[in-house]
Formats: C-alpha cells, structure tokens, sequence
C-alpha cells in the first residue's frame, strides 16, 4: 500500500543521487583544467547607481565564464568529451556543440576594468572607481569568480544646450523641433542620449528634403569649465563645403524609373531590353515584359512624386508598402544627382528595382502529427496564383484531409482502428490591393492603403460521436499603421455550424452537462471582429522585442436589435435566421509576450494570455468554435489537448475529457538555448485554466475572483526543437505539477509529495513552429 512518507522519502533519495551525479562530473571538469589556470566560473557587477543597467556593462567585459544549460556547463562538457576525437563525428561534436573553457586571464581583466571605466564615463559618470574581486573557488582552487563593484560618485549633468546652424533654413527648421529634444538640462552628461538626438535631427533635416544630409554633419561640443560637474552642450552642423556659401540645398524629384520585372542577374550581363512606358509626367516604367502588370498597382504604393522635394520616410514608406505585397521579392530604392541643377535645388532621380516572386505555386504536404497524444495524419495542399489579372490579386485553394485517433472520443469495448475522427476541408481566397469598400475614406486609404481579403472556407468533421460541417465566409481589410503595427478589420465573418448524427452516449453526456449542450447545437453566427498586432522584432538584432496581439469580436448585435423591433410577441425564444438560432456575445483577448535576448542562440521568453466570451440575450451558451480550451502543444503542455478545466471541476461521469470554457488566464515562461547542429533546446513553465462565465452544472467550473488563483494548474518540461530554417519540429515533454483542485486525501493541489507520479502526469507533445 503507497504511503505518503514512503513517497517523499523515495524522491529525497533521487535528489540526493542527482546532486551526487553533479558534484562528481563537477569534479571531472576540474580534473582538465591545466595547472597554473582557472576556470572562470562566474562573473557579477554591482553598481550603486541603479539607472545604469549592469546586463548592458557585462556586454564591456573582455572575459565571460562559459554558457550554462540547467544550471550545468553543458557546452564545455561536450567539449572535453570530444577534446580528442578524430572521426569526423567526434570533430563536428566538439566543434558544433562543444565550447573550449574560458579560463581566467590577468590582460584580459585588465581590459575589462578599463572598458568598464569607459562605459561609466560615456554616461557622465567621470569619477567612477571600478574595483574588482578575484575568488578562489573548488577544494583545489581550480575555479575562479569575479565580482566586479563600481562606485559612481556623482555625475556630470547638462547645464544647457546650445546651437550652432549657419544655414538659416536648417536652422528654422531644428529650433522648430528643439521641444521635443531628447537632450535636457539637469540630465547626466550621457554620450549615448547624444548618439540618438543626432539620429533624430538628421532624420528631420533628411525628411525636410535634404537629401545629401548625414549624421556626419552634426557634432558636438562639451565645455567643462563653467561650473563644477556641470557641462555646456553645443550642438553644430558643419558647414556644406561644396557650397560657396556653406548652406544646403534641398533635392527635388525629377524623374522616377521604375522596374517592375527587374532581374538582377539578367541585369549584370547587360542583356535585357526595356520597354519604357511613360505612366504620367516624369514616371515612367521599364518592363521586359509589359504585359506582367498593371503601373497602378506599384502606384498605388508609391508616396514618391516628381517635383516633390525628397523624404526618407516617403522612401521607406514606399519600400515598406510594396515589400507587404506577396508578389514581390526584393525592392530596392535609390537615387541619383542629376548635375544640371539650378540655383534654388539639387534635383534627383529616383530608380525603383523591384524583383518578382514566382507568380503560381502550388505544394502538398503529408505530415504526421501528436496532439498531447492524439496521433494522426494529414495531408494538405495548396495551389497559389499572385498576378490572376495583371493587378496583384492573390488567389488561394486549399484543400485538406486528417485521420487522428481522439483519446477523448474513445468508447468502450472498440474495436482496433487507426483513427476515430477524420477531417476534410477546403478554402478558396481572394485578397486585393484595392481598398473594396462602400465607405472609402481618401486619408485613410491613402496613408494605410488597405488590402481587401475575401475568404470561403468548408469544414467536414466526422468522429465516432457527430458530424459537424462547417461554413466559413468572410470579408474583410489589412493595413500596416508603421514598422511594427498591424490591423485586421472584418466587418463580416459569418458561420454555419451544424451537429448531425450525434451518438446514443453524447446524447446522454448532453443530458447530464446542461453547460456542454450549447456547444453541441446548430449556429449561425454573423460577427465582426478587430485584431491589433504589435511586433517590434528587428531581424539580425539582439535588442529584446515584444509582441501583443489585442482581439475583440460581437456578434448578432444588429440582427437582435432588428428582430426585437419588428417583434410584437414576446416571445422567450431564440431568434433564427434560416430555421437555425443565431449567436449572440461577445468576446475579447489580449496575449501579450516579451523575448528577452541572451545571444543569437539563447533568449527566455515570456507570455501572458486572458480571454473572455460572453453570450447573452439570444444566446445561453457559446458555440463550440468560439470556446476556449487548455492543454495540448501551444498551451498547457503537461496536459493533453483540451483536457484540462474547466475550474477545479473533476468529471466522475466517465463521459468525455474534452473541456471548455468561456474564460482562459495562462502565463508561460520558456527559456530557448542551442545544443548541436540544427537542435535547439526548451525548458518551460505553464501556469494557467480556464473557467465558465456562468454558473452552470459542472460543479468549480465558475470563474470567482475569490478562488480564480487556486484553480491555476501548473505544469513544466523540457523541449527539443530541430530547426531546419525552411520548418521547426518541436517536440514538447510536459510534467505536471500542480493540479487545479485539491488532490483526494489531502488537503492540497501541489502533487510532489501528495501522490505518486504516474505516466499520465507526462505529456508528450508533437507539433511545428514555436509554441509562441
């Protein structure tokens, strides 16, 4: 018979042999180190000025103990491993996944301790001590650490600023933006807040039509002497020594060539013959072959113009808007000085090189897949045209078909079969440049410039318990507010669901859970929906990023209100459009993420995600599409797919583990390294659940404010991704931790030492792309 203290001893004897493990293969690396050297172990910075950020000076240090994976040197002990290996296995190893030790080196600290001294003067900080530590470490003293501590003292500050501007026109135009100077009085003297104000103010003169403008016409200036710790800025822009007398001259758009069919390769060989077709005054377009597409769809993207006067931002604009469109490849924007200029310009001409994709595509895919242990099989295909009429229309067919053997879906006494849930389906897509809408703002659609989407898509879903067919139309726009921005509008996204043939046991698990059957019924749903996207990635950065992603959706607003007016009999019932009740809620999100960078090869990710989905007047519960669900690969791993919630509810009917909710909370936290080759590794901890909005059957399902927090299940693992560039294999272990309610015979949720662990705490997930 299993007793608790027996449990508890047995995992305190696997710690012990764990800990036992590590000290000894500690020891191991020890051994290797050469004599008269160190291992540097660790590295740390104190300083007690806490504006300054000690992550951003470790980046100054010359030395840097080697990478850690589990708190473990995993990198170094494959080194030694392979140290020396000679088959062509064994050098890949060592060189790939292995790291030579870092040993501890007196030049190098040295340095160390002056680019440190730098740094703090960089940032005003002149009389900073750097001091520094050097700790024996290990019983043979083959380790070393090195704790490095920085007393700021205080600070030199701007007293003022001043400007030096002989041109009297890129004078007017800075003093008419010294308000929003990143520059301040009484700010410490910090070399890096002057780095940036220069970016600023060369990119307003640049945006102003200064074409020739650089940073490197601005510098600054720093006096000393005028009071203790206090400096005077003085900012000054060079004067043009091309110019007799030292000023600027702002660049007009002469003529703009554009290349719609530009190939760079053809190009360079000088082979290719354009045919030039003036489009309007001072644009024309050069084709190899005229008929490929139609000058306004490039027009449309074009915020470039003859006889304006140059802008960097209307060159990235353009660049950005017909680098969105699928049909082209590479867009390359430049401009040339046209020598017979007058007095008052410098006039430029503009070339556009934009390279095409492949304009039709097609592809099939047979993929296998593992869903928190649902096996199956699926095979998709494709075809794309992205030029159907000359005017970048995009048009998309899909088709799909997929065998999984549900576990949820399983019934007693069956026979062996492969699959017991198979689905087909099939999306036709249109989406197009032009803004197709009756309402068509000119200021809005000339700075976003949206594209219309209009999208068909069947579903066919047959299982051992229903057969669920579902209809999908929708229509709707995308556009790029800036950079990082983007916004999806559908003014119409309708569905038909519909359950058929439902088997005896649903029926009966139906009967029993009043909370499940509204997810088991006929809709239409007429809805419109918004999603903002913020993305601040830059490729080829190591700067952290963000992303956040904020949803909200109605549905069956105007068809309520509709109905309710023309209706004079009181009637209780739902409305219906087409014999079928229509949906009415509505339902908000927001799932926010920030990935701090380490290195090109290590990063920690962090997710929060809340939704919530409120049915009302016409609706007491919502369809199934629109529920929320837990567990699986890209939610809480340790369970399985839609097998955990909703609450602390526990299911004693013996029906079926496929749980849903109206509210999801989850946080996750995923630390990303690499190991070898094209294997990435993945520790990570879910926390989260969801819940009902209303009481209902299921007894703890309801979401309380009171008792939400204890509900939180919680589960960790470990994760190998095989990156491949063209596709990531993910595979996801998950251990679970903490259950939602409180375990029987005990008087806690947390199972380490309350039950034993089986193989259904483990969860295995299969799946492509990251998780988040």
């Amino acid at each position: 018979m299993f007793t608790y203290r027996k449990h508890i001893r047995f995992q305190l004897q696997n710690i012990c042999i764990v800990v036992l493990l590590l000290v000894t293969a500690s020891c191991s690396i020890t051994k290797k180190i050469p004599d008269q050297s160190q291992l540097l172990t660790k590295t740390t910075i104190d300083c007690d000025q806490k504006s300054i950020d000690t992550d951003d000076m470790k980046n100054y240090l010359r030395q840097k103990p080697n990478r850690k994976t589990f708190f473990i040197k995993y990198h170094l002990r494959m080194y030694y491993l392979f140290e020396h290996a000679t088959s062509s296995f064994g050098t890949k190893m060592r060189e790939n996944a292995g790291e030579p030790p870092v040993l501890f080196d007196e030049q190098l600290h040295a340095r160390s301790l002056q680019q440190l001294t730098l740094y703090m003067h960089e940032r005003g900080y002149y009389n900073a001590n750097i001091s520094s530590e050097i700790k024996p470490k290990g019983f043979l003293k083959k380790k070393v650490a090195v704790s490095y501590t920085v007393k700021a003292h205080e600070a030199y500050t701007i007293s003022s600023i001043s400007y030096s501007i002989q041109d009297s026109a890129i004078r007017h135009i800075i003093e008419k933006k010294t308000s929003k100077s990143l520059i301040k009085p009484s700010m410490p003297f910090d070399i890096s807040i002057l780095r940036e104000e220069q970016k600023r103010l060369t990119a307003i003169i640049k945006n102003s039509g200064y074409y020739t403008f650089n940073e490197s016409n601005i510098y600054f200036t720093a006096d000393t002497t005028k009071g203790p710790k206090h400096v005077e800025i003085s900012m000054t822009i060079k004067e043009n020594s091309d110019s007799p007398d030292g000023s600027y001259k702002k660049s007009k758009i002469r003529n703009i060539y554009i290349y719609p069919d530009f190939n760079a390769v053809e190009s360079i060989k000088q082979t290719i013959q354009y045919d030039t077709i003036p489009y309007t005054s001072n644009t024309y377009f050069l084709y190899t072959n005229p008929s490929f597409l139609k000058p306004e769809v490039i027009q449309r993207a074009n915020y470039i113009h003859p006889d304006s006067l140059y802008s960097a931002s209307a060159t990235l604009k353009t660049q950005r808007q017909l680098v969105q469109n699928k049909l082209f490849k590479l867009v390359t924007i430049s401009y040339k000085q046209v020598e017979n200029s007058n007095n008052d310009f410098q006039y430029i001409d503009c070339y556009m090189y934009i390279t095409p994709h492949t304009r039709q595509s097609f592809t099939a895919e047979v993929e296998g897949t593992n869903t928190g242990g649902d096996w199956g099989a699926e095979i998709n295909t494709s075809y794309m045209h992205k030029n159907i009429a000359r005017g970048s229309e995009n048009i998309y067919i899909k088709a799909k078909a997929s065998g999984e053997y549900n576990k949820a879906l399983k019934t007693t006494n069956e026979s062996t079969q492969l699959f017991n849930s198979f689905e087909y389906g099939g999306e036709i897509g249109f989406e197009t440049p032009i803004f197709l809408s009756p309402i068509k703002p000119a200021k809005f659609d000339y700075t976003y410039r949206p594209r219309t989407n209009i999208a068909i898509a069947y579903n066919y879903n047959k299982t051992v318990d229903y057969i669920k067919p579902t209809l999908q139309v929708n229509y709707g726009y995308t556009w790029f507010g800036n950079n990082f921005i983007t916004h999806n509008f559908k003014p119409i996204d309708i569905s038909y669901i519909k359950i058929d043939k439902p088997s005896e046991r649903l029926k009966l698990y139906i009967e029993k859970n009043n909370y499940i059957k509204y997810s088991f019924e006929d809709y239409m749903i007429y809805a419109t929906n918004y999603t903002y996207i913020y993305y601040n990635r830059k490729p080829n950065s190591l700067q952290n990023y963000q992303y956040i992603k904020l949803f909200a959706e109605t549905s069956g607003n105007a068809l309520h209100a509709l109905y309710s007016s023309l209706d004079t009999s009181n009637q209780k019932n739902s409305y219906q459009t087409f014999n079928v009740n229509f949906a009415q809620f509505a339902k908000i999100e927001t799932d926010l993420r920030y990935y701090q960078v380490f290195s090109k090869q290590s990063m920690a990710v962090y997710r929060i995600f809340a939704g919530m989905a409120v049915p009302y007047l016409n609706s007491e519960g919502l369809p199934s599409v629109k529920k929320y669900y837990a567990g699986g690969a890209n939610s809480m791993r340790a369970w399985a797919n839609r097998s955990l919630g909703p609450g602390s509810y526990q299911d004693t009917t013996g029906g079926f583990a496929y749980y849903m909710g109206d509210i999801k909370l989850e946080a996750n936290i995923e630390a990303r390294f690499h190991m070898f080759w094209y294997i990435d590794g993945a520790l990570f901890l879910d926390i989260g659940n969801i819940w009902s909005f209303n009481d209902n059957s299921l007894v703890g399902a309801e979401f309380f404010a009171s008792k939400f927090a204890k509900e939180f299940a919680v589960g960790t693992g470990y994760g190998l991704r095989f990156d491949f560039s063209f596709l990531v294999l993910r595979l996801d272990l998950g251990l679970k931790l903490k259950e939602p309610y409180i375990i029987q015979g005990t008087n806690s949720s947390v199972i380490w030492g309350n039950r034993p662990i089986t193989s259904d705490d483990f969860n295995l997930n299969i799946a492509i792309g990251y998780p988040f």
